[in-house]
Formats: C-alpha cells, structure tokens, sequence
C-alpha cells in the first residue's frame, strides 16, 4: 500500500476487527475490507451477523469515505430498508458524508459510528418493525431535511436562492454582504454552510437546486387549485 495512512488504519481496524480480511485493486484503486459484523444488544448478547465488504478508495482515502455492500443478502434490497438492489447500503445522506469526509475518515470511527449502527438498528426494525431512533428521511426529503436542519438555511425559497450564487460561482467576498443581506460574509451563521456547498461538486448542487426549484413550483400548483 502507497498510502501511509490508509495502511496505518487498515493495521489498527484488522487488529480491533479480526473477522476482517483486507486485499487491494491496483487497476481499481480500490481497498476492500470483508468480513462479518456481529451484532450484540447493550448486555452484550449476540443477535445476528451480517457478512459485509467495506470499498475504500485508496487513493484519495482518508477523504472519501467507504461503500458498504452486504453481501449476505439478509437484508430485503428496497430503500424501505436503505439498501439498493445490489446490497449497498446508505448509511447517512451522502451530503453528511462529504462534510464528515472533508474533515478526514478515521476507519475505525467510521465502522463504529456509521457502519455497526446501520446493522445495529437493521437488526431492531427485523424485531419490531421500526427503527431505534426513528426514521430518517428517504430521497429528496433526507436532502431537504440536510439543507434545513444541518446547514441552518432558512427555508427551501433561501436554499434556491444560495444554490443559484453556488451553480454560477457568485459567492459573496470575505467582507461583502452575505447572500441573506443581514450581516458581513465571514461573520454570517451561513458562511460554513456556503462555503461546504461551494466544496460540493457542481453536478450535485445542479441536482439538488432542480429539486427545491421543482417542489416550490408543485407547492405553487397546489395552492393555486385550493384557491
């Protein structure tokens, strides 16, 4: 392995993680790591096991962050489960993961705080039909959710209008006025969530700005036939 890092955190992943086996993909560029999660409750006991292989793109590692397909296939492949028809699973809005990857992956964390909880909670919907902590939302309702709530934008007509400055690279100067006319760029509580958007590549700010576009303009045609 070339990347120092990735084998510094393979090294300490496989001797936490023994069940694991690591190999490697020169043509790819790709690491794998497969093996099974065992899943206990909180007293310890064993509940089930998953056989899982973690992608991990070596190249670029520790700022991407790794696909996770399950490879058991105990788990139904719909998105009511998120997981797709080949067994990858979605175990955060991709946009969360892009921030947390921004910041550098540590594989360790990684498995204990996206991956293990992702089979974790699996394991409770199998019991009693509905996840631990609740469901997040699927699709564009997890993305809208993302803008809102974990970026602080105001409301979905502030998200198109901060998506548009994004697409065609308008983004205000250090001292000029934030996009939301209430206070200097630097100083605004927008400016890290911008500046992330900004970070994003193009096509998905050009995906996600269609989609607020088109649920504002569905939200006009409802209101306009209840008038």
């Amino acid at each position: 392995m070339k990347n120092k890092i990735i084998e510094k955190d393979v090294r300490e992943f496989l001797d936490l993680y023994p069940k694991f086996k690591f190999s490697q993909s020169s043509k790819t560029k790709l690491a794998f790591l497969e093996g099974e999660v065992d899943i206990c409750d909180i007293r310890g006991q064993y509940l089930e096991s998953f056989e899982i292989r973690i992608l991990i793109k070596d190249n670029i590692y520790p700022y991407a962050f790794p696909f996770v397909q399950e490879i058991s296939k105990k788990i139904e492949r719909n998105m009511e489960w998120h997981i797709d028809k080949n067994g990858f699973c979605c175990l955060d809005i991709e946009h969360k993961l892009i921030k947390l990857a921004q910041r550098g992956i540590n594989l360790i964390n990684f498995y204990q705080e996206k991956i293990y909880p992702f089979f974790s909670n699996t394991v409770y919907k199998k019991r009693y039909n509905e996840y631990a902590n609740g469901e997040y939302p699927h699709f564009f309702e997890g993305v809208k959710s993302f803008y809102l709530d974990e970026l602080d934008l105001d409301d979905v007509n502030f998200v198109v209008k901060v998506l548009e400055q994004v697409v065609h690279n308008r983004i205000p100067g250090r001292n000029d006025i934030c996009i939301c006319n209430q206070s200097k760029y630097k100083k605004c509580r927008h400016y890290s969530s911008i500046e992330f958007l900004h970070s994003l590549p193009l096509s998905k700010i050009a995906s996600d700005l269609k989609e607020f576009r088109n649920e504002i303009s569905d939200n006009e045609e409802i209101m306009q036939k209840e008038i």
